[in-house]
């Protein structure tokens, strides 16, 4: 007679969770999946949740709403530092235990009657727990059922794994015990109870099997970034390709910008000589100018002063002239004065003539005496002297 084999798995990380979610619901599979039997699988109870972010999200707010409500204090579990990866994660959110029997004892049928009753029996034994999904699949080589069981107790709202393991009811032999006195007084009661190789072969394949989800989930993503790769390769190629082109243009092009750059320099050189020959005849040139230069400006130098000279000979002769003019006007002053004079003695002297008869004065000055009384000698003489320097 065969085993009733029971397995557990403690699920904490997201990798796990969703490595047993993607067996369970057939979205990966393996070589001991039968695909053409899989539409025969029976979920019995569905899983609610997307992923464990789900699951820890729509706890934590039922705790939330809970503690809310009836003034508790539950907190969600807290993470710790896995020793394997180093890596942060949650305390065990729930268990899998894996229900099924020595191959080839049962008929399909007399299976699925036996893992309902595990499904049963797991409802006894965690009544407080929350049973995640049951998942019973008949495309294997044996008839199996998967049942998650979440340590939440939905009466309490909370997480209670230390106090369920303190308890025994996470202890694997303690649930074997348990379910070996279950199958008695039924038609299953001639199973053995499991001993430590199976468990331990048990175990060894659903590590495999998840091993193997792992492997080819990878082994798609790897064949996708290959694909990437390979066209970001021939991306690369392509622009290599046209960068080469331009490249070679730009040769071309620096080949024929250095042909143009020699002759110009050959131009350059010419141009260079022709000046400097020019350069050589200058100096002569340029001395013949600054000595034609310095006597042109002597020459000047001495027309200036010339100009100079004959400048201050100029205001010289008008400052003569105007001394001669001031004379002049003063001399015709005076002589008009002398006219004027002679003119009345000359008019006095003829009515003297005509009217009495006078002694004729010997001498001028007589004359003028006669003339002008009023007029002293010293006075005569100097008219008398200024006649004569006009005369």
């Amino acid at each position: 007679m065969g085993y009733a084999i029971i397995s557990q798995m403690k699920i904490k990380s997201k990798k796990a969770w969703n490595g047993i979610t993607a067996h369970n619901s057939r979205t990966v599979t393996s070589k001991n999946i039968n695909t053409k039997l899989t539409h025969k699988n029976i979920t019995l109870i569905p899983n609610q949740y997307q992923n464990q972010d789900d699951f820890i999200e729509k706890k934590r707010t039922q705790i939330r709403e809970h503690n809310k409500k009836h003034g508790t204090k539950n907190r969600m579990l807290r993470k710790v530092k896995n020793k394997v990866s180093g890596e942060k994660e949650y305390q065990s959110l729930m268990q899998e235990l894996v229900f099924t029997h020595s191959p080839g004892e049962m008929t399909e049928e007399e299976s699925v009657e036996f893992l309902k009753m595990a499904l049963e029996f797991i409802k006894e034994f965690y009544p407080d727990c929350e049973i995640i999904y049951a998942e019973l699949h008949l495309d294997e080589t044996t008839p199996h059922l998967h049942i998650g069981v979440s340590y939440f107790n939905q009466n309490l709202c909370k997480f209670e794994q230390q106090a369920m393991q303190k308890r025994g009811m996470t202890d694997i032999n303690v649930i074997r015990d348990a379910w070996q006195n279950k199958l008695k007084d039924t038609k299953f009661d001639k199973l053995k109870r499991q001993d430590g190789k199976v468990v331990a072969k048990q175990e060894h394949q659903a590590k495999a099997n998840l091993e193997i989800a792992r492997l080819k989930k990878e082994n798609k993503t790897l064949a996708a970034h290959a694909e990437k790769t390979a066209l970001l390769t021939n991306l690369v190629a392509v622009k290599a390709q046209t960068e080469l082109a331009k490249q070679t243009a730009l040769v071309v092009t620096a080949r024929e910008g250095e042909e143009r750059i020699r002759a110009d320099v050959d131009a350059l050189k010419v141009e260079v000589e022709e000046k400097t020959a020019l350069a050589e005849k200058t100096p002569k040139t340029i001395v013949k100018e600054v000595v034609k230069l310095v006597e042109d400006e002597t020459r000047l130098k001495k027309l200036e002063d010339a100009n100079l000279e004959l400048k201050a000979r100029l205001d010289t002769q008008d400052t003569v002239i105007a001394k001669k003019d001031s004379q002049i006007a003063n001399l015709s002053l005076k002589l008009k004065t002398l006219v004027s004079r002679i003119s009345k003695s000359a008019h006095l002297f003829i009515n003297s003539l005509s009217i009495k008869t006078t002694r004729v004065p010997d001498t001028q000055e007589e004359a003028l005496l006669a003339d002008n009384p009023h007029m002293t000698r010293e006075a005569m003489k100097k008219e008398d002297v200024g006649i004569q320097s006009i005369i």
